[in-house]
């Protein structure tokens, strides 16, 4: 079976705007959270990589819409705003996903905002989203069937 070449450029130059589009859209994988009641889509950033990243370079996240950061171990978790053009609010969590600290975070800030003591997870949403939606320090953050957040369990449902 041949070919001609306009065909297979054309062919190549629509998988390539295909296999972008849906690598963009779809970049890290999500999972539905329940916090303080309401359903919330997070991305999951479980590789260092992701992480480093995180939210950068986007311009708007939607109102039930966040990204999960997730550590294997407790660390004192250090989070900036570099290259991130949209303001937030982040809830560090304990490995038991109880909100332990809120700080807003201002779009483009490159200052460290540190967590006070050891915690397992982060949780980035819209700046104020926590106080729109009445979530308080001392809130369990589940997973949407009421499970516990755990490590292992969230890199289970990122390789679905």
């Amino acid at each position: 079976m041949k070919f001609s070449k306009n065909f297979l450029q054309k062919l190549f130059l629509f998988i390539f705007l295909v296999y972008g589009a849906c690598s963009e859209a779809h970049a890290l994988p999500s999972v539905v959270l329940q916090v303080g009641g309401q359903n919330v889509e997070v991305e999951l950033a479980l590789r260092p990589e992701e992480q480093a990243k995180g939210l950068m370079y986007r311009e708007k996240l939607g109102e039930m819409r966040g990204m999960l950061f997730s550590f294997p171990q407790d660390r004192i978790l250090h989070f900036y705003m570099k290259n991130t053009l949209i303001p937030l609010t982040i809830a560090y969590l304990d490995k038991d996903g109880v909100i332990r600290e809120l700080h807003d975070m201002q779009a483009l800030d490159e200052q460290t905002v540190a967590s006070e003591w050891p915690l397992r997870f982060a949780l980035e949403m819209n700046q104020g989203w926590f106080a729109r939606h009445g979530v308080r320090i001392g809130e369990r953050v589940t997973l949407q069937d009421g499970s516990p957040l755990k490590h292992t369990k969230l890199q289970q449902l990122a390789l679905r």
